[in-house]
C-alpha cells in the first residue's frame, strides 16, 4: 500500500491530529488525560518535541508542535503506541486504538501560529462542551491566559512577539483573541491547506513543493507524487469526468451528494488541481468542509472508487 505524503523538517512546525479507531474514544477518564500529557512530557525529553497548543477530545487530539530534528513521526510513533498500550492494559481491550496514521500538516509559521492556536483551543467549544476550555486536561488555554504555571514541554513564548508588552498585557490580549469566537464565527485557517499537507503563503508553499518532490523522487512508494507533478485547472477535471459518464458539466454542480460523477470530479480536483478545499468548494457550490467529507464517502462506494481508478490511469499518463 502507497504510503501518504509526509515532510520532516529540522525545526518543522506542525499542526498534528490522530483519531480513535471507528470514532471510538481514546480519552475514557481525566486520569486517561493526564497520562497523555505526561507522554507530551516525554516526547519533548527525549525526542525534542516542543508542544505549542493542545487541545484533547474524546476520540482524537489536536497538537501544535515544533520539531527541534527531523522526527515527527518517532515522535507521533512514541505518543500514540505509548498511549494505546497504557489504555489497552487499563481498560483490558485488544486492537488498535487509533484510525490508521496521525494527519500531519507542515505549517508556515509565523503568519498562521496565533490563527491556529485558536482554532485548536476553541475545538471545545464547536464541541459543544465550551466549559471544558479551561481546564488543562482538555486543552493548553489555561497556561496561555496565565490561571497556572506552564509546564516545561509547553512553549508560550511566542506570546510576546505577537503582542508585545509584559506578561499581563499580553496574555490579556491572547484571552479577548481567542474568545473572540467565542461570541461569533471565526476563519478557519485550514480552509487554505495545499493538497493537504501544507499550510502557508505562496513563498512557503513553492519551497515546500520543492523539497516534497525532492523526497518523492526518492521513495516512489509514497502516494500522490504524480499529482504534485502535474497539475490540471478544475474545468479540466471536468471535462474529463464529464466525458466519462457522459454528463454535462451543469450537472456536477448540482447539489445531490449522491450523484456518482459529482463524488468523483471533487475527489480528482482534491487531487489534481493546485485548488484549496475552499476554492474546490466554491466551485461546486459546498462548504471546504464537504470536499473533505466527500473523500471519506468516495472510501465506502465501490463505484466512485472503480471511476477514480480508471481516470487516473488517464491523467497520470
Amino acid at each position: 500500500m502507497a504510503r501518504p505524503l509526509r515532510i520532516e523538517l529540522t525545526d518543522g512546525f506542525y499542526h498534528v491530529m490522530a483519531r480513535g479507531n471507528e470514532g471510538k474514544r481514546i480519552f475514557r477518564a481525566l486520569g486517561d488525560r493526564d497520562r497523555f500529557l505526561f507522554l507530551l512530557d516525554g516526547a519533548y525529553r527525549e525526542y525534542r518535541g516542543l508542544v505549542y497548543v493542545y487541545a484533547l477530545m474524546d476520540n482524537h487530539y489536536y497538537l501544535l508542535m515544533e520539531t527541534e530534528r527531523e522526527n515527527l513521526s518517532r515522535i507521533m510513533h512514541y505518543l500514540n503506541v505509548s498511549h494505546s498500550i497504557y489504555f489497552n492494559r487499563r481498560y483490558r481491550r485488544s486492537g488498535h486504538l487509533f484510525q490508521g496514521r496521525y494527519k500531519s500538516v507542515l505549517v508556515d509559521k509565523e503568519p498562521y501560529v496565533l490563527e491556529v492556536s485558536r482554532y485548536i483551543h476553541l475545538n471545545t467549544d464547536r464541541a459543544g462542551i465550551g466549559d471544558k476550555l479551561r481546564d488543562p486536561r482538555w486543552t493548553s488555554y489555561v497556561y496561555y491566559i496565565g490561571a497556572r504555571e506552564k509546564p516545561e514541554w509547553l512553549c508560550t513564548d511566542w506570546l510576546i512577539d505577537r503582542f508585545g508588552g509584559d506578561w499581563p498585557t499580553v496574555r490579556r490580549r491572547y484571552r479577548e483573541f481567542v474568545e473572540k469566537g467565542l461570541k461569533g464565527a471565526v476563519r478557519n485557517p485550514f480552509e487554505d491547506v495545499y493538497k493537504g499537507v501544507i499550510l502557508g503563503g505562496k513563498g512557503f508553499v513553492d519551497m515546500m513543493k520543492g523539497r516534497l518532490e525532492e523526497k518523492i523522487a526518492e521513495d516512489r512508494e509514497i502516494s500522490g507524487y504524480k499529482s504534485l507533478s502535474t497539475w490540471y485547472a478544475i474545468r479540466d477535471i471536468v471535462d474529463i469526468v464529464c466525458s466519462h459518464f457522459g454528463v454535462e458539466p451543469d450537472v456536477l454542480r448540482k447539489r445531490k451528494w449522491n450523484l456518482l460523477p459529482r463524488k468523483v470530479v471533487m475527489y480528482l480536483a482534491r487531487k489534481y488541481t493546485d485548488s484549496s478545499l475552499r476554492e474546490i468548494g466554491d466551485y461546486f457550490k459546498v462548504s471546504y468542509s464537504a470536499v473533505s467529507q466527500n473523500a471519506c464517502q468516495v472510501a465506502h462506494d465501490r463505484d466512485a472508487r472503480r471511476a477514480i481508478e480508471e481516470l487516473t490511469r488517464q491523467l497520470e499518463r
